[in-house]
Parts: C-alpha cells; structure tokens; sequence
C-alpha cells in the first residue's frame, strides 16, 4: 500500500516537473493586441456589473 502511494506521489512529481520544462521550451509569446483587447473588455464587464451599461435609455 505504502509503495503504491510512494510510486504514484513519485510519478507525479516528476510528470509534473516535465511538464514545467517542456512548458519552457514550447512557450508562445502573446499578441499585445489580444492582451489589450482582453483588457478592454474586461474593464467594460466591470462597468456593467457596476450598473453603468452605458445606454441612455
């Protein structure tokens, strides 16, 4: 039992720690236009929540 729950502990973190370096490796850079997107309509998410939906209705 005990070295079930040692191999699985065992293979986990080093699947994990592989998935690290390999996340490293094969990074992709953002697009600053999405980023400023994403920014953009979070902001107006926010203002809707807060009650200014900006329609004058």
């Amino acid at each position: 039992m005990i070295a079930a729950i040692l191999s699985l502990t065992m293979l986990g973190a080093a699947l994990g720690m592989a998935l690290g370096v390999v996340n490293k490796f094969l990074a992709v850079e953002g697009n600053p236009v999405v980023d400023e997107l994403i920014a953009m309509m979070l902001s107006l998410l926010a203002l809707v929540f807060m009650g200014f939906s900006g329609l004058n209705v």
